[in-house]
């Protein structure tokens, strides 16, 4: 637990990068730590981190698509891993809400994404 503080301050810092691949390779690397270690780094993402990953999804904002693209799917898959578990990680939820609301997904996408699990660990790492 008290690595994991500085591990989110270092991913954010890492995330707000300027270059694209650094900013995506920082992204997957989050997402693999909230799977390994669990509900303490999945919390202080959502505290600390997810409001950027938010708006590095927004497509009124000027990120390159492979960021956006990688962005919408971690919220996509967050939501359907964490969002309905823990009332402390709705934040992962209200975050694919506010996709949905840009009308990022589409109508079917919108209804199987988070009941179905649609994106398993083999799917989001050949990105």
């Amino acid at each position: 637990e008290s690595l994991v503080h500085p591990l989110i301050k270092f991913l954010k810092a890492k995330i707000k990068d300027d270059v694209p691949n650094v900013e995506v390779i920082s992204l997957e690397v989050l997402d693999k730590c909230m799977v390994e270690i669990g509900y303490i780094c999945q919390h202080k993402a959502k505290r600390k981190i997810l409001p950027r990953v938010l708006k590095m999804a927004n497509p009124k904002k000027q990120y390159p698509s492979v960021v956006q693209d990688t962005a919408k799917k971690l919220i996509w898959r967050w939501a359907d891993l964490y969002g309905a578990d823990d009332p402390q990680l709705l934040g992962y939820m209200t975050a694919y809400q506010e996709l949905r609301a840009w009308g990022l997904f589409e109508e079917e996408e919108q209804h199987s994404v988070v009941s179905s699990g649609i994106l398993d660990d083999d799917d989001f790492y050949q990105i």
